[in-house]
């Protein structure tokens, strides 16, 4: 039988009530989403450089061995962004080989798996998160672009991880994630142009909380709602330099 000192003790080490079966079941969870990670690692690695390089491939290379200056001229007549490419051209210093050279977009594959875990554990609970990074770690599709030296895997990548930002920002007003939402969200622009409809989803993430807060009486603080118009402003204010070259692609 325990005592009321032994009882004030271990609430306050677990406030919320979670004993050791609490704390086992959340060591499990943690273990499987590890796991889920190296799978993603071990599928994506699998023959990754087994095919030559294929035509976009090959660009992507031709343009990552170009001067920063000189990719940032070119992009600003194609259908991408410079990002990408720019990440790559620092990448291929650790080798020019097929499996190297798509090593990049394996990496942001897998850091994709990761984030997911942690967007789905923040949306609903440690098992949703867990079964969502499953089933994108065995997506032949995400295999597919993981082992690809396009930039796809890592617009994946950003966009996932600036919605999780949001989220995060969103409900607990830290600044590291609101400038973790900015960032993300401006480096996912800079990496292609489908990176808008991510831009759209985090922002009905935000009504979507508000709505939510406003019916359980819970309003989202004014302060709150100020920082998240200043973070959308941010983002744009970011990509604003590159704006012109998108207008220009628009119009043809």
């Amino acid at each position: 039988m325990s005592t009321p000192a032994a009882a004030a003790t271990d609430a306050q080490t677990h406030p919320r009530g979670e004993g050791a079966s609490g704390r086992d079941c959340r060591s499990r969870w943690t273990l499987a989403a590890i796991g889920v990670v190296l799978l993603a690692a071990a599928l994506r690695l699998c023959g990754i450089g087994r095919e030559s390089l294929w035509l976009d491939e090959a660009t992507s290379l031709m343009l990552a061995r170009m001067p920063v200056r000189e990719i940032a001229a070119w992009t600003a007549l194609d259908l991408h962004p410079p990002l990408y490419y720019t990440l790559l051209r620092a990448w291929i210093h650790l080798g020019q080989s097929e499996a190297a050279v798509r090593g990049l977009s394996a990496l942001a594959s897998v850091l994709t798996v990761a984030v997911l875990c942690c967007l789905g554990c923040e949306l609903f609970d440690r098992a949703t998160g867990v079964t969502a990074a499953l089933l994108l770690a065995v997506s032949p599709y995400a295999i597919w672009y993981a082992q690809e030296a396009r930039m796809y895997a890592w617009l994946a990548l950003l966009v996932t991880s600036a919605i999780w930002l949001a989220l995060r920002a969103l409900r607990e007003g830290r600044w590291l994630a609101w400038v973790g939402y900015v960032l993300t969200s401006a480096a996912a622009l800079y990496t292609h142009y489908y990176a808008f409809f991510g831009f759209g989803i985090a922002n009905l993430l935000f009504l979507y909380v508000a709505v939510r807060r406003g019916a359980a009486t819970r309003r989202l603080p004014a302060r709150r709602v100020w920082l998240w118009l200043a973070a959308q402003a941010a983002v744009l204010v970011l990509f604003a330099p590159w704006l012109p070259n998108l207008l220009a692609l628009v119009r043809g």
